[in-house]
């Protein structure tokens, strides 16, 4: 995360004093990232051989788990990238006023409160894997939503202005993320309830990591292409393909909190 955001801070400040030629700044990339390798790789040998890690490495290699983590991480850049660029996208691309690109994200928590609360209330219910499932379609939707740059639809013959089309595609965000994140933060903590806190954070840290490696790379996109509308297209694009292709991992986590419970019961017995 730290190298993810020094990237990009460091390639706004390559574009501002003008560095306009590509070399230098892909070179730049090219450095951190390869640092960022070479750091991840240190740091997990250390927390393998340490014996107080501040990371379980269990965590992160067994298959549930890193299903789980895979999955945080696309949807962190999916989610949380993608908020930090809506009012950029809707002020560049739909011409909206800079008060306007602001309240257009209120619905996204209106519908965020409300199936979050329903899904945590049905939650032992439905299990791990139908609301994650059901909360990824919407939330795909409504990166395709914005990409196709829907100025102008029409409802029952009246004409919808931008701000309630970018308000309606936020609402459609918003109750995808409501229903995908309680049980996505949730799956796996059966397998190891001692280890509650370390699951939740780790979860938290690979959705925060991958909402500034979107963010990076939607501004390395945006820098390339010198046009808003045709970047901002490039990236909803990318990201909504990239999370089609994280489906899988959802079958790879339990299917639901009784499951992993009959899982670690059975293999005391």
């Amino acid at each position: 995360m730290l190298v993810s955001g020094c990237l990009a801070s460091l390639m706004g400040g390559l574009s501002l004093v003008g560095y306009a030629s590509t070399p230098q700044l892909w070179l730049m990339v090219a450095l951190l990232l390869c640092s960022a390798g070479v750091l991840v790789v240190l740091f997990l040998r250390h927390e393998s051989r340490a014996s107080d890690p501040i990371i379980d490495v269990d965590i992160l290699r067994e298959k549930p788990f890193l299903a789980a983590n895979i999955f945080n991480l696309v949807y962190g850049a999916g989610v949380l990238g993608v908020m930090s660029l809506v009012p950029l996208f809707s002020i560049s691309v739909y011409g909206v006023s800079y008060l306007e690109s602001g309240l257009i994200l209120t619905p996204r928590a209106v519908g965020m409160f409300v199936t979050s609360l329903i899904v945590s209330m049905f939650m032992m219910r439905w299990g791990y894997r139908r609301p994650i499932l059901a909360g990824t379609g919407p939330t795909m939707l409504s990166l395709v939503l914005l990409s196709l740059e829907a100025k102008h639809l029409t409802m029952l013959g009246q004409g919808l202005d931008s701000i309630t089309v970018l308000s309606f595609i936020m609402l459609v965000m918003g109750m995808g993320v409501g229903l995908s994140a309680p049980a996505s933060n949730n799956a796996c903590i059966e397998l190891m309830p001692e280890r509650a806190a370390t699951i939740t954070g780790i979860r938290g840290m690979f959705r925060q990591a991958g909402g500034a490696v979107s963010v990076t790379l939607a501004t390395l996109v945006l820098h390339e292409t010198g046009d808003p509308a045709a970047g901002f297209r490039i990236v909803f694009i990318s990201l909504a393909v990239v999370m089609v292709a994280t489906l899988p991992a959802i079958y790879a986590m339990p299917r639901s909190p009784r499951d992993t419970s009959c899982q670690r019961n059975s293999g005391r017995a």
